[in-house]
């Protein structure tokens, strides 16, 4: 089998896209159960594969077919999958967001309690969403209908306003 993955590889890497399918054929049950074997949800798996195949597929070109393709292709579905199980454990689904503030504790932190008490609505949820909720900027962009820069931009104008909530609230300079 890997005498014909190297085969196949290295027509691949001529631009034979013809070959594909062999190549798929032959290493989708491996790449399979390794994702699947971390993924448990049926249609994140599909997902994952293709993400595996199209990203073998943009990077062919630095494979060496000499080396073991179907350990790396094995190796890249295995990161692949524990990417997007850490990813989508992250999420939270948008009809949970939009009440969000629903969902609050009564209590974060002093500094997060005053800021929620002095921030406008908007930006406490800015704040909330990339702070509390371990959101990047981008996917909170996403959830807010909003530009990444303009989220951006906003997050780094309340990161000002709660530096000096810091000193309001623990009665020190920063």
């Amino acid at each position: 089998m890997i005498k014909d993955l190297k085969k196949i590889t290295l027509k691949l890497k001529k631009g034979r896209t013809e070959y594909f399918d062999e190549f798929y054929d032959a290493t989708k049950k491996g790449v399979y159960f390794t994702v699947r074997s971390i993924v448990k949800d049926y249609s994140l798996a599909q997902d994952v594969m293709q993400d595996v195949y199209c990203a073998f597929l943009d990077k062919i070109d630095g494979i060496d077919a000499d080396k073991n393709v179907y350990a790396y292709l094995i190796t890249a579905a295995r990161n692949k999958a524990l990417n997007a199980l850490k990813k989508d454990s992250k999420l939270v689904p948008l009809e949970y967001c939009e009440n969000a503030e629903s969902f609050e504790p009564e209590s974060f932190s002093p500094l997060l309690d005053f800021a929620r008490a002095n921030l406008p609505p908007d930006d406490w949820r800015i704040l909330k969403l990339t702070v509390v909720d371990g959101y990047n900027r981008a996917d909170t962009a996403k959830l807010l209908n909003r530009p990444v820069s303009t989220v951006s931009r906003r997050y780094n104008a309340i990161l000002k306003k709660v530096e000096k909530m810091y000193k309001a609230v623990y009665d020190e300079k920063v």
